[in-house]
């Protein structure tokens, strides 16, 4: 048995503070428990934990997935009757930021050839563009490439077009939608010369082409937070007690 070792009858009828002054310790209690650790040791090893969890904190608030705004439930019908400018309108029900844009495949075998894809506002300026090919990761049905981020406005409503090609658009389809963003109608432009362009022409029909995905603002939770803020306050009292330290160990100079 080990000669620090002090049985449960030993303690029974110590007072409170005395049991803790006696329980092992952890990474912070372990600098006071043990003779041949000092107080600046104590602080370095408090500071190097701070320092994990407030990593902690940002690697958490920065790994945010990004968000899909439309799901395809049931393909109804798809076709192609022409390299038109096509996709769907929709309100912004809250500022998200766009940074991925995507386009259909239908048989998740890549395209017969790229595909541009934009987001306008309804004054047909185009905020945003990119080009979406076959070698883009799939998300569910949808190929998505990286775009310039544009953070929509929360009540504006946006259309977003893209260029059918020769493949194959849903017309037709059962879908939902992500709480921040509301389906409004299909929309395409009547001029089918294969380049992207705002809409002309609204259509009851779903025109499925084009989509995208979204993040949002980097906001940390509560208990995010706290967890930060606590960290940051040891990494001050533990300098603060560094610096007490050296001043009470600094060597005194008699005149």
């Amino acid at each position: 048995m080990r000669q620090d070792a002090i049985s449960y009858e030993a303690t029974s009828n110590l007072t409170l503070n005395d049991r803790m002054s006696i329980m092992p310790k952890s990474i912070f209690g372990a600098c006071s428990h043990r003779k041949n650790i000092t107080m600046l040791q104590c602080g370095r090893k408090l500071r190097c934990v701070s320092v994990f969890l407030c990593l902690l904190v940002v690697s958490a608030s920065a790994s945010k997935a990004d968000t899909t705004a439309l799901t395809v439930t049931s393909v109804g019908a798809a076709s192609n009757v022409g390299n038109y400018s096509l996709g769907w309108r929709f309100t912004a029900n809250s500022s998200v930021t766009v940074d991925q844009l995507g386009y259909w495949d239908q048989g998740l075998d890549g395209f017969a050839s790229p595909h541009q894809v934009g987001l306008y506002d309804l004054a047909g300026n185009l905020l945003t563009s990119t080009t979406v090919a076959s070698s883009d990761p799939l998300t569910a049905d949808f190929r998505y490439h990286a775009t310039s981020s544009y953070t929509l406005t929360a009540g504006d409503d946006y259309y977003l077009m893209g260029v059918a090609g020769s493949d194959n658009y849903i017309y037709n389809a059962s879908i939902s939608t992500d709480p921040a963003v509301t389906y409004v109608a299909g929309e395409y432009n009547s001029v089918a010369d294969g380049t992207l362009k705002s809409p002309d022409l609204a259509n009851s029909n779903i025109y499925l082409g084009p989509n995208f995905k979204y993040t949002t603002s980097a906001v940390p939770e509560a208990s995010t937070a706290s967890t930060f803020f606590a960290a940051m306050f040891v990494v001050g009292a533990c300098s603060f007690n560094r610096r007490n330290l050296k001043r009470k160990s600094a060597p005194i100079s008699v005149a």
